[in-house]
This record gives C-alpha cells, sequence and structure tokens, in this order.
C-alpha cells in the first residue's frame, strides 16, 4: 500500500490542473482494489467511485474503468446488496469494450453475476426471446 500511496500523492497535484490523469487514476484503482481485499469496502467504493467518476481524464489506461466498475459490483456483492452488484456488474459488461484484459473483466463480471443468481447464458436468452417474437 505504501507505494500505491506514493504515487498518489505524486501525482494528487495534477487533479484539478490535468486533463491527463491516468497514473493517478491507475494508483487510486489498485488502492481501491486494496481496501476491498481487506474488507475496507467504504473505502474502496470511495476509491474506485472517484475512477468511475473521471474515466473521461484517462487517456492511455483504458482497462482501469472497467475494473473499476467491476470491483465495484465486487464490493457491492461482498457487502450482499444484490441490486447494486448487479447494476455494476452489468455495467461492466455492456458499456466497456475493446480493452485490454476485456475477457478477464467479463469472467469476472459473469462469474459474480452467476453467484447473484442472474443468467448470463446467451442461448437461453436467445430462446426466451424466440418465444415472446411471432416467429417463436
Amino acid at each position: 500500500m505504501d507505494r500505491i500511496l506514493v504515487q498518489i500523492n505524486k501525482y494528487v497535484k495534477d487533479i484539478k490542473t490535468s486533463d491527463y490523469l491516468d497514473n493517478y487514476l491507475t494508483a487510486l484503482f489498485y488502492k481501491g482494489v486494496i481496501h476491498r481485499l481487506s474488507s475496507q469496502y467504504m473505502e474502496a467504493k470511495e476509491c474506485l467511485k472517484t475512477v468511475f467518476e473521471d474515466e473521461s481524464r484517462i487517456f492511455h489506461e483504458f482497462s482501469i474503468p472497467p475494473q473499476a466498475v467491476l470491483e465495484l459490483g465486487l464490493v457491492e456483492l461482498e457487502l450482499n446488496n444484490g441490486v447494486e452488484a448487479e447494476k455494476w456488474l452489468k455495467k461492466c459488461t455492456q458499456d466497456y469494450s475493446n480493452y485490454t484484459n476485456e475477457n478477464f473483466v467479463h469472467l469476472r463480471a459473469y462469474a459474480a453475476l452467476r453467484e447473484l443468481g442472474v443468467s448470463t447464458d446467451k442461448q437461453t436468452v436467445d430462446k426466451n426471446m424466440c418465444m415472446y417474437s411471432e416467429y417463436g
């Protein structure tokens, strides 16, 4: 955590003046992950929501916002907030694409959604859609 805090403090001065916050938001993301893994959920949510809210100020690390959204979903899952968890987990799979570790994020999100009892089976979804169409 100390190394992350050094990076955060190094780039915190850029928050108000810079459009480029990749380094700061990346360090803040990892701080949020460490808080989640340490069961410090409120601190984790604070870090991860900041990353999510400032995603428009990221120019290179495009995988950080969807990962932050995934982590927010995992925090809510661990807090037994099923509705919020589902919202964040679906958001990370539906609202982001074409970033480096997309498969990894989707795999973790789908596993968490299944844990919530949410169907992630595309074939079942397609079949259900056919049942309601005029051709099904």
